[in-house]
């Protein structure tokens, strides 16, 4: 399975600092530098959010059977950029279909 998680930092409503990180996907924890530089000095919208959570899918390289993880990777990152994106006391994300 995969783990990631986000801290992002605003200005307004534009994020000025952004820490991504990936557990689970490789031998040791993984920074997403890739996914950092595609939010900073940009609003968080779903579409910039779901952009920037795919940047990930360039550093895969699943086995033919393990390809299934790589949309896990995508989806794991993009959930945690939501979560760190929402207003404060917004509450957990909901599940999505």
């Amino acid at each position: 399975m995969v783990e990631a998680t986000a801290r992002l930092a605003f200005d307004g409503a534009t994020i000025t600092h952004a820490a991504v990180a990936a557990g689970a996907v490789g031998r040791v924890p993984l920074r997403l530098p890739e996914v950092e530089a595609a939010l900073i000095g940009r609003e968080p919208t779903p579409g910039l959010l779901a952009e920037a959570a795919a940047t990930v899918l360039a550093r895969c390289r699943p086995l033919p059977q393990t390809a299934y993880k790589a949309t896990l990777f995508r989806d794991t990152v993009l959930e945690v950029l939501e979560q760190a994106a929402a207003p404060p006391g917004a509450g957990r994300a909901q599940p999505r279909d």
